[in-house]
């Protein structure tokens, strides 16, 4: 009896850190979610923070994929400050920056018997021992450097560069490209057995173009943080301004509506940040194309077109899917139910044929 009293006060203990960790995971999970950039409260976006959340409980290796600007870094360190490791350095490298010749020293250090004058230094993987190293745009690395890396990936273990000494460390590797590593598997430029290495959990970031019911939210939040870090007051942004920041491509992502938002909000003077103040490489963009082009009959007030701009997207993405309205809320980025209140609204309905 006294066996069991003890295995059952033991199970609760467990049960109760075990909720504790949970509880504190979700409430770290909350905090960091609230990171720059990290806005998204559409069904895309959660399904990359569930995600995340769960890459972040394991200590494996994790590919981060998806165009430039759309948060990789960001990511990245949320996986580590919410992962074992979080007490641990977090050391980043944009692979892309060094020169080839120069990233192989960069990551794995080097010895001063290489040349005259070279003083012996570490590397990104000994500064990174004991905690997480992000390699930005692995895909390109040259293939001489993707050895090494599946050295350390597999034996935990590398030499400097021209030294004979093997180096012990212990890291997680969170690698992320915004390259098809498919094409470079087929065309040899990239290992087949180090991708199969980095890619043990893999989190696609969806670019901004397929998200686009996040864009509220992130207006909001860029305007919030540039008001407050240039000490002007709050704006409201006018409906000229949506209609151009709808209709752009965004082929920069968050990134790119960050700097665009910044600029409006330095640029503005009056109480609105209109079209004027967004920089006139996002304008002409939209001028040349973007915007479908206005109904037959008078414009109406900018409202009026705004609503009526909504209404034809709507119906283009009907008709381009069939009117399967699953299909047609994930081409106009934006969740079914979304679509259906919309449609509700604007009195759209399935044409008879």
């Amino acid at each position: 009896f006294a066996n069991q009293v003890a295995l059952a006060l033991e199970n609760a203990r467990l049960v109760g850190s075990l909720r504790s960790e949970t509880d504190d995971l979700k409430v770290r999970v909350r905090e960091k979610f609230s990171f720059p950039n990290i806005v998204g409260q559409g069904e895309l976006m959660q399904k990359v923070f569930r995600e995340a959340e769960k890459a972040a409980r394991t200590d494996t290796t994790v590919l981060l994929t998806g165009e430039s600007g759309t948060g990789k870094d960001l990511f990245a360190r949320l996986i580590h400050e919410l992962g074992p490791r979080r007490d641990g350095p977090m050391v980043f490298v944009d692979c892309p920056s060094f020169a080839k010749d120069l990233v192989e020293s960069e990551l794995f250090g080097i010895e001063k018997s290489v040349a005259t004058g070279v003083a012996p230094r570490s590397g990104y993987f000994e500064r990174a021992d004991g905690g997480t190293i992000f390699l930005n745009e692995i895909g390109d690395v040259a293939a001489s450097t993707q050895v090494r890396v599946l050295r350390v990936l597999e034996n935990k273990e590398f030499e400097r560069v021209g030294g004979t000494k093997v180096i012990k460390v212990d890291v997680r590797v969170i690698s992320a490209t915004n390259q098809d590593l498919g094409r470079l598997l087929d065309d040899g430029s990239f290992r087949r057995d180090l991708y199969f290495r980095l890619n043990h959990i893999r989190i696609h970031l969806p670019p901004l173009r397929d998200r686009m019911e996040d864009l509220p939210h992130l207006i909001d939040h860029f305007v919030r943080q540039y008001s407050a870090k240039n000490s002007k007051p709050m704006k409201r942004v006018s409906p000229e301004f949506l209609e151009v920041i709808r209709s752009h491509k965004w082929p920069g992502n968050v990134r790119e509506l960050e700097r665009c938002i910044e600029r409006a909000v330095v640029f503005a003077d009056g109480e609105e940040i209109t079209a004027e103040d967004l920089p006139d490489e996002i304008t002409q963009a939209v001028a040349s194309g973007a915007i479908l082009p206005p109904p037959d009959g008078p414009l109406g007030t900018l409202p009026e077109r705004v609503v009526e701009f909504e209404r034809l997207q709507i119906v283009a993405a009907l008709d381009a899917n069939d009117w399967v309205k699953s299909r047609a809320a994930r081409a106009l980025g934006i969740h079914e139910s979304t679509l259906r209140k919309k449609m509700k609204d604007y009195g759209i309905v399935k044409p008879r044929i």
